[in-house]
């Protein structure tokens, strides 16, 4: 059985596509129930060298800035900034790459590509519990731009979220990030009894562990620290690539809330990848409670106005 097309495109790691098959053929079930979503059509996993990754990915951001420019008439002077800021993430990534297991991207046709890095995975010595959660989270960002027909992806990429209709003070990439996360742990515990958590192998190559030391000390020299969920962190404005850790473990945490103290906790949030309106601000992060109750506010109206 097929799930997901899996594409080389580089030389070498023969055997991971026959890894990353067996992996994905028994993720894409147990994701599909947890999240109460379809992952789609023939996913694509696309194995890409360092220089494809970076360039598909700020390729992806770069349009997004684009997008919203003409969309919203930014001005040059931020326009400007928001150039900068893509650099800025570009060098990075062109650093730290390494530090990647998995991007899923908006591709130029609209299509969801997973990227993955095989050398990363070397480099890393990532083995099968890394992987199965690594595929978890990037299919379920396929899921849901599917779901959202696009729309989650732009948002997230958005440097200007409240003009696609969020709420001020909106956090998109922390419910995004986190539920993903949140996932990922679900499908992790299922299929191997735990859930996958990072932590070092013991196995990394010597280039992984210079990779990992010559960033903590550019971090530190250039006094860059990432925000906590109490500040909204938006991709294309932070010259930093990676989401805060706070996207992941609150994040993940808020979305364990909701699923589990609602209902329709599950239900309400897969509303929200095609909805931007539902995506919740600081104050409901700080106070589930209060986007339960907006949630199911909207929802609710929204059935019964289909009903009249």
């Amino acid at each position: 059985m097929t799930i997901c097309t899996i594409r080389s495109e580089v030389d070498g790691y023969p055997d991971l596509v026959e890894r990353l098959q067996r992996i994905a053929e028994r993720v894409v079930p147990v994701l599909e129930e947890v999240i109460q979503l379809p992952v789609g059509p023939d996913p694509l996993i696309r194995l890409v060298s360092p220089d494809t990754f970076v360039t598909e990915v700020i390729g992806e951001q770069r349009r997004a800035v684009h997008r919203d420019v003409a969309a919203f008439g930014l001005d040059d002077e931020e326009a400007g900034v928001l150039e900068q800021k893509l650099a800025a993430r570009e060098e990075w990534l062109n650093q730290a790459w390494m530090l990647t297991t998995g991007y899923t991207v908006d591709s130029i046709d609209g299509r969801p590509e997973i990227l993955m890095l095989p050398k990363a995975v070397h480099h890393a010595a990532l083995r099968e519990p890394i992987l199965t959660k690594t595929l978890a989270m990037e299919l379920c960002h396929v899921a849901r731009h599917h779901k959202s027909k696009g729309v989650l992806l732009h948002v997230h990429e958005s440097p200007c979220p409240e003009l696609h209709g969020c709420r001020p003070n909106a956090y998109p990439a922390f419910v995004i990030t986190g539920f993903a996360e949140w996932a990922a742990r679900e499908v992790t515990i299922r299929l191997l009894g735990d859930p996958v958590l990072p932590a070092p192998t013991g196995e990394e190559t010597a280039e992984f562990a210079q990779v990992c030391g010559a960033l903590e000390r550019r971090m530190k020299e250039e006094g860059i620290t990432l925000p906590g969920k109490d500040t909204v962190w938006l991709p294309t404005r932070a010259s930093f690539p990676f989401p805060p850790h706070a996207a992941y473990e609150d994040g993940a945490t808020w979305a364990a809330f909701i699923v589990e103290r609602g209902a329709n906790g599950l239900q309400l949030l897969n509303h929200v990848w095609a909805e931007p309106e539902l995506i919740p601000t600081l104050d409901e992060i700080a106070n589930p409670l209060l986007w339960l109750a907006r949630a199911r506010k909207a929802v609710d109206a929204e059935a019964l106005e289909v009903q009249q």
